[in-house]
């Protein structure tokens, strides 16, 4: 196994993985990104590892390998490859993204714009993306704090 994640950075919730033969593209629900990386170089540096079994503890193995490309939206998923066209749509926010794979430029399209969340929808993003989760217990935090101020 290749840990995705870097020292410094996360990567979470990978949700969908392709190649063709330059690239290996991973999607990111976590992070609202997609892993673009080099597959032959990729593949070249993996035969030369040595001691393969390190390689699950190895942050840094795909330094200078890959890009990450922040998408538009929450919750990208799965992905169609079309010519050089990675179009990656987000579960939660009904954005379609286009990266061009060989500059990595993206073009975000509003599918739903005038888009409502539910309580359902908004807890499912809360519990899928940890920004999300975050924010969300902040304010949970402050309002059962607010509570128990006004009982003291």
């Amino acid at each position: 196994a290749v840990l995705v994640d870097e020292t410094d950075r996360g990567a979470a919730g990978i949700w969908s993985i392709s190649c063709d033969e330059e690239h290996i593209y991973i999607t990111h629900s976590g992070t609202h990104e997609v892993s673009i990386i080099d597959h032959k170089a990729m593949l070249s540096k993996f035969e030369a590892y040595k001691d393969k079994s390190r390689l699950d503890y190895d942050l840094n193995f795909l330094y200078g390998l890959r890009e990450r490309v922040k998408l538009q939206g929450n919750g990208p998923r799965d992905f169609v490859l079309s010519g050089d066209k990675l179009i990656v749509p987000t579960y939660f926010a009904d954005i379609l993204n286009m990266i061009d794979v060989n500059t990595l430029e993206l073009t975000a399209v509003n599918i739903n714009p005038d888009r409502v969340d539910t309580p359902e929808s908004k807890g499912e993003m809360y519990l899928m993306t940890p920004t999300a989760a975050i924010r969300a217990g902040r304010a949970v935090m402050v309002a059962t704090l607010a509570m128990a101020a006004r009982m003291a």
